[in-house]
């Protein structure tokens, strides 16, 4: 049988049988990829620990069927997240979900995978959570190629996000447009346009990021045509830290 190394992150793990997991990675070389990895319930197994989300791993892979199985995997990356606040544990299971729902399988995607890689460090490493999450969501959206186009006529008050067609105009156009605040918009717009260093000056009100953050979110249900399962509780926990009603 051939044995194939992948390096990625965990992006989903489901129960089979009363031992094993289906374990999905999303890795540099195959995209999105599902094995199974057998007795990984049991309380001696020794690869569980290197099979968590939120860091990178390498992984030993065998067989051709369409489930191949893990036989080995280790850690090459260190767990940032282990003793961070609940707001950016959160942010980063969430940045993973929407990073599984949009990568193809078995398809290749090196700038997505970079981004993402990124986004978790950045999020990890750095206090400004939520402009950095709404920036790694941009960063994903770009990677992934469903990223809406920002233009609008300056000087209007608000304008209208086509989620159809992802593109903004200054008047509703059809029943799949809402309202963006011109603050959320300029916000797109840095963040598609401008490297990170000139996102982190930037002083986004906390009322304007909750804003951008919600309209991905239904961006992204639409275009995906899929719920986001953690997109409520982050939601939700964003604007009770940040006191939105």
């Amino acid at each position: 049988m051939k044995q194939v190394e992948l390096t990625g992150f965990v992006v989903g793990r489901k129960s089979l049988k009363d031992a094993d997991k289906i374990i999905t990675v999303f890795s540099k070389e195959q995209g999105k990829t599902s094995f199974i990895a057998k007795g990984i319930k049991k309380p001696t197994a020794k690869l569980q620990s290197h099979m968590e989300p939120l860091v990178e791993s390498q992984f030993q892979v065998l067989g051709t069927s369409k489930l191949p199985t893990v036989v080995g995997a280790r850690s090459i990356g260190q767990n940032l997240f282990s003793a961070k606040s609940l707001e950016v544990n959160i942010s980063a299971l969430f940045l993973t979900e929407v990073v599984a729902l949009v990568t193809a399988e078995q398809l290749p995607n090196p700038g997505l995978y970079r981004s993402y890689r990124q986004s978790l460090i950045d999020i990890a490493t750095n206090n400004k959570t939520s402009l950095l999450l709404n920036y790694g969501l941009i960063g994903i959206m770009q990677a992934s190629g469903i990223a809406p186009n920002i233009q609008w006529q300056e000087g209007a008050c608000s304008c209208y996000l086509n989620f159809s067609e992802g593109s903004l105009s200054n008047s509703k156009v059809g029943a799949t447009s809402s309202v963006i605040d011109i603050d959320v918009a300029k916000l797109w717009k840095v963040c598609m346009a401008h490297p990170k260093s000139t996102v982190l000056r930037l002083n986004a009100a906390d009322l304007v990021l909750s804003k951008s953050l919600n309209i991905i979110i239904d961006y992204l249900q639409y275009n995906l045509e899929r719920k986001i399962k953690s997109a409520k509780v982050m939601s939700e926990s964003t604007n009770f830290l940040h006191g939105i009603a």
